[in-house]
């Protein structure tokens, strides 16, 4: 599929996508588990020439996690990064499963430290995902120092009070 006929049938020929547009149809794509028309959308996207978006980032950032595209998902989030986009709490609550699956942990440390320097932790969502992947790549000690930490904070682990 041409990237310009991906918006072809929800949109007039003379109106144009914004990068709002992509906020609503990255996810859109994501739910159709069509990999090749996400692709297309994410082409149409970088084709359109809008400048790196952390809220259209994040949403490509879930769509490749929602379709299982974990090295996708965290080379977007990368990319984002590199362009001078700075990750928000749902950026980074969505890239680390990501890094978990992947087992990429000197990214995924350097996530957990942005996130204690951003005030992220008190987030229920980050916390619960940086002590998923410190579980998941087998650091079981500082897994448990994270789970001590959002305990101290009064913040509820994995439905524990």
């Amino acid at each position: 599929m041409p990237p310009g006929a991906v918006l072809h049938d929800v949109a007039p020929p003379t109106m144009c996508p914004n990068e709002h547009t992509f906020t609503v149809v990255f996810p859109a794509a994501a739910s159709s588990l069509d990999l090749p028309f996400l692709g297309a959308v994410h082409t149409l996207f970088v084709e359109s020439g809008f400048g790196p978006d952390v809220y259209a980032g994040t949403a490509l950032v879930d769509a490749y996690m929602k379709n299982g595209e974990y090295g996708d998902a965290l080379r977007t989030f990368l990319d984002m990064e590199g362009a001078g986009v700075e990750p928000n709490e749902v950026t980074v609550a969505s890239v680390l499963p990501a890094i978990a699956n992947l087992g990429a942990l000197e990214i995924g440390e350097r996530i957990a430290n942005y996130s204690r320097e951003k005030g992220f932790m008190h987030n229920l969502y980050v916390s619960n995902a940086v002590l998923e992947m410190y579980a998941r790549c087998g650091e079981v000690d500082t897994a448990r120092r994270v789970f001590d930490e959002i305990r101290g904070g009064g913040i509820c682990v994995h439905g524990i009070p």
